[in-house]
């Protein structure tokens, strides 16, 4: 239920609040420890680590990287990685659809693989640094989605 007052805030305010994640990633730690699943403490902390790096390079925010490390200790490996593409492709799924009905997809599009290009063969950085809160997804909400998906199909409930 922690975790789905997260999307919750997430989608509202754009906000994923330690006082819910910190005792979640907690909770996780000593479950794991009790049972014996250090591997999920390996996971969580890989994971945190590359979100890390992709935070600060400004694909993500601090929140997030918390928050999925949070699931990370819960689900383990490999079922974390489902949770982050399933996420993934839900997220990028919404905004496409909010750029589709302002009319800005094809133009986001462009402005951005000509940026992915000119960053790999230059190594310019061509990519715009402006605000896109506006259009931004909530990672968050759609990181719960995901996970309530790869949980009940790992349990069998929608098989």
């Amino acid at each position: 239920m922690p975790f789905t007052y997260s999307a919750y805030t997430d989608a509202t305010k754009r906000d994923l609040y330690d006082y819910v994640t910190i005792p979640v990633f907690l909770l996780g730690m000593g479950y794991s420890i009790y049972t014996g699943a250090l591997a999920n403490i390996l996971t969580a902390a890989v994971i945190f680590a590359f979100l890390f790096f992709m935070a600060l390079k400004g694909g993500i925010a601090g929140g997030d990287v918390k928050f999925t490390a949070a699931l990370a200790i819960w689900f383990g490996c490999p079922a974390i990685i489902y949770v982050m593409g399933l996420g993934a492709l839900l997220g990028f799924i919404w905004g496409a659809i909010g750029l589709i009905k302002k009319r800005s997809f094809a133009k986001r599009m462009v402005i951005f693989f000509r940026g992915v290009l000119l960053k790999v063969l230059y190594k310019a950085d061509a990519i715009p640094q402006h605000d896109l809160s506006e259009d931004s997804v909530p990672f968050g909400t759609f990181l719960v989605i995901a996970a309530w998906i790869v949980f009940f199909i790992q349990k069998g409930a929608m098989c």
